[in-house]
């Protein structure tokens, strides 16, 4: 038996609507996901510092923002999880990147304002250089009878989204933008994602809603 995604990804959800810090919530998918597939990765995965990666990358979002600002005051934010590698397309990890939009649409069921290439921006350099991405890649890659995908899928989707909302919590994130509400989506570049918010006057407000990509 495989992982149930669909209790996996409703454990996200339910975590990234929590006050939780990000540790806590990457062990209590963790064991959620240790129990649907026993396997001797989980503990070495339970041991990365969730905690410091996200207090390293404070200002990696509010950075890339004012160093490369928008052609376009900023009405989405979209944090892609993607598999970065080198120009031999060796030495594959995990990451996520930084890309901003210059709408959005609350009302939107497809969620067009995600894909119009007039009103998308990506900074340079936009990576986040996530150890703990890095680490959850390594782990479950490492050797052939490792964890892969049942590593990568749910913790990497649940890290970023974790670590989205703990970064934008403040309300002082809201300096890069004079819109009232900005969407704030996390997700792989295939698919999977998951609308955790959105950023106001007030903070993030969240309501963590899935997209459906077909």
């Amino acid at each position: 038996m495989g992982l149930n995604h669909a209790a996996i990804y409703s454990k996200i959800r339910k975590l990234t609507e929590s006050d939780r810090p990000v540790g806590a919530c990457m062990q209590e998918l963790i064991d959620q996901c240790a129990r649907e597939v026993p396997h001797e990765d989980w503990i070495h995965l339970a041991a990365i510092d969730y905690d410091s990666d996200v207090d390293a990358l404070g200002t990696w979002i509010p950075r890339l923002v004012q160093h490369r600002p928008p052609p376009f005051p900023i009405q989405g934010i979209w944090v892609g999880l993607c598999n970065p590698c080198d120009r031999n397309g060796k030495n594959v990890t995990a990451d996520m990147y930084l890309g901003v939009m210059g709408q959005y649409d609350p009302a939107d069921d497809e969620y067009a304002w995600l894909f119009s290439p007039a009103k998308n921006y990506y900074p340079d350099n936009g990576y986040a250089n996530s150890f703990s991405l890095h680490n959850i890649y390594q782990i479950g890659f490492s050797r052939p009878n490792g964890l892969q995908n049942d590593a990568e899928w749910p913790l990497c989707l649940g890290f970023a989204a974790f670590a989205v909302r703990q970064l934008l919590q403040d309300k002082t994130s809201r300096f890069f933008s004079p819109v009232a509400r900005i969407g704030v989506v996390v997700g792989f570049n295939g698919g999977d994602y998951l609308q955790i918010g959105e950023l106001t006057d007030d903070g993030l407000v969240r309501f963590c809603k899935r997209i459906l990509v077909e």
